[in-house]
């Protein structure tokens, strides 16, 4: 709801991506499904339509109208077979959106369409090969994208630094308690009682 309330041009952005895509029937619907999902593509549009966002600014809407056109062409709009939004419908439909991988392909694909109709060309002569974004094997051997295209305003990579950990407080160390061994206590001297002196005896006088 918080984001609901600061984003609220995402729901107009959903409200035309759903009538746009003519429901889900083969025959009359699924113009922009079965291309791009529609959360995906309700998400891609609002980012086009904020593309021209300044930091520090106001949420600017200035390429609402620019981001209309771009998906009413690509749902079904008119194509020289050669030009942009074919070779777009043929990329897209080449990539399997199943996993993360084939996920980011698809955005890093339409981002890279986006550019080419904001500089006019999207009548010019398109291949699907040059909608697609460059890979690489990472460590495991595994297929990855190397690159990842943004549309710019809103959809800016910033880098959060991780937060410095704080040591944690070392409890007070506790001075061990030494037990004193009892001291046996001398039993008491018993005091002497003084001898009397005796008076010496005199000698007797012999008879």
């Amino acid at each position: 709801m918080k984001f609901q309330k600061n984003h609220p041009g995402i729901k107009e952005c959903v409200t035309f991506i759903t009538e746009e895509n003519g429901g889900s029937s083969k025959d009359e619907g699924c113009k922009i499904s079965k291309y791009v999902p529609l959360g995906m593509a309700a998400a891609l549009m609002y980012l086009q339509v904020t593309s021209k966002t300044k930091e520090g600014d106001d949420i600017s809407v200035t390429q609402k109208n620019k981001a209309e056109k771009f998906w009413t062409l690509l749902a079904g709009g008119q194509s020289s077979g050669k030009d942009l939004w074919a070779a777009l419908r043929t990329k897209l439909q080449a990539v399997d959106g199943s996993g993360s991988k084939g996920r980011d392909e698809k955005c890093g694909i339409v981002v890279k369409a986006w550019e080419v109709f904001q500089a006019g060309q999207e009548d010019a002569e398109c291949k699907p090969k040059d909608l697609s974004l460059k890979q690489k094997k990472n460590e495991n051997g595994k297929t990855v994208l190397a690159e990842t295209p943004r549309f710019g305003g809103l959809d800016v990579e910033i880098e959060i630094p991780e937060p410095v950990a704080e040591p944690e407080a070392k409890a007070p160390e506790e001075t061990p308690v030494v037990e004193e061994a009892p001291v046996e206590k001398k039993p008491a001297k018993k005091k002497r009682t003084p001898k009397k002196e005796v008076a010496a005896e005199e000698p007797v006088a012999a008879e």
